[in-house]
């Protein structure tokens, strides 16, 4: 055979296993379960959530306002002159001690290049934890205050929120950076994306693992967000409730353009 044919050979060979390498991957992304991307929101969203089910099982209180004799934090209440506890790292320990928390890497912001989580809850440690709590009257019936802030990119975790008619309304988180665009009117410079960067079935997953709730795909509404303001490719997400009514929503939402939460505003029950 002569090397002419060879090379054509093999080359025909490694062509043809590429493409079914190609094949293969696209068939394994396609049947891949759909995992929530890991950002400072998301984090953010989740130790809300474990602060809300602790409160639960204690009388509607969070851990710092619990003595420590059944099973809170009241005593190690420490603030700084910023306002914002200094023994953040124990508070978050007790949720830990309920399985409230699930991994460490919660409590690190992907931005934060200081921080390293912890191997295990057991060993948390200041230098594992990225966000800062405010533990001073603070409850779940506290109307706008703050619970916690990423000092890194300035998201903030709101709890007892309450809108202008007076609708309860909690686990209120906002990225700055990202809704700020929303406010923002479009300079014409880019056409409205009018595709959305995550599915309605994606937003499904999400609550039904936050409330345990699945709500029908025809009360998850969905706008594009370019349609209103400068965070074009993102979405704009209302679920339940009457649409003419936003009190009465159960959720809303925004991601922007790279599937990333911007801002997560859960109704009361």
């Amino acid at each position: 055979m002569s090397p002419n044919i060879v090379r054509v050979t093999v080359a025909a060979l490694f062509a043809a296993a590429a493409l079914l390498y190609v094949r293969w991957s696209r068939d394994q992304a396609r049947n891949a379960p759909v995992a929530p991307k890991i950002n400072c929101l998301n984090n953010l969203r989740q130790i809300g959530l474990a602060f809300r089910s602790w409160s639960v099982n204690h009388d509607g209180q969070y851990p710092f306002n619990v003595s420590t004799n059944s099973g809170g934090t009241r005593e190690l209440v420490s603030l700084g002159g910023d306002g914002f506890d200094v023994n953040t790292a124990l508070h978050f320990q007790v949720l830990t001690n309920e399985d409230e928390l699930r991994t460490p890497i919660l409590l690190v912001c992907p931005q934060d290049q200081s921080k390293k989580p912890a191997s295990k809850f057991s060993e948390l440690r200041p230098e594992n934890v990225t966000y800062r709590l405010r533990t001073a009257k603070i409850d779940r019936d506290s109307p706008n205050q703050i619970l916690a802030v990423c000092p890194v990119d300035g998201n903030t975790l709101y709890l007892g929120v309450a809108d202008s008619k007076g609708f309860a309304r909690v686990d209120d988180l906002n990225s700055p950076k990202e809704t700020r665009k929303m406010a923002t009117i479009p300079d014409g410079s880019q056409s409205p994306i009018m595709t959305t960067p995550v599915s309605k079935e994606d937003i499904t997953r999400m609550i039904e693992a936050d409330g345990g709730i699945r709500f029908p795909s025809h009360e998850i509404r969905m706008t594009p967000s370019g349609l209103s303001g400068s965070l074009n490719g993102g979405v704009i997400v209302n679920v339940g409730g009457d649409p003419r009514n936003g009190a009465s929503w159960k959720y809303d939402l925004v991601f922007g353009p790279d599937s990333q939460l911007a801002f997560y505003l859960r109704g009361a029950n």
